[in-house]
């Protein structure tokens, strides 16, 4: 049986709404690489498109709904981006979470597809 990993990923997107897509995506990755513990960041405006027409809290007790019978037990919700009023820059958001959890504790982002090609989209864009 292998060890589980000390690492902590972070889930990042807007949620809106969470699907079968997003949590099931979340255990295969936590079962590839023996994780313990997905913490899902949504966001509350994001900076790459239009902020998401359902409310704070539905949104939140979406994800509570989707999470709340898997076994495995490894989600849990971490509100400080849906939360702002602002705009949530993924940058920022880890600086402050990498400060919380220290240096040495290992941490991953997980994010979608159609934020990767966002990402990308922008690279190029700045080169």
């Amino acid at each position: 049986m292998k060890k589980k990993s000390t690492l902590i990923a972070f889930y990042g997107g807007t949620f809106d709404p969470i699907h079968n897509g997003h949590v099931q995506s979340a255990i295969a990755i936590a079962k590839l690489i023996h994780l313990n513990k997905i913490i899902l960041l949504p966001n509350g405006i994001p900076s790459h498109r239009a902020a998401p027409k359902t409310s704070i809290e539905d949104r939140i007790h979406m994800i509570q709904l989707a999470i709340s019978e898997i076994p495995e037990n490894i989600f849990k919700i971490d509100d400080r981006e849906i939360r702002n009023l602002i705009p949530s820059r993924t940058f920022d958001t880890f600086k402050n979470i990498r400060y919380e959890y220290g240096r040495y504790k290992p941490l991953g982002f997980i994010l979608g597809q159609d934020s990767f090609y966002v990402r990308v989209q922008n690279m190029y864009m700045i080169r």
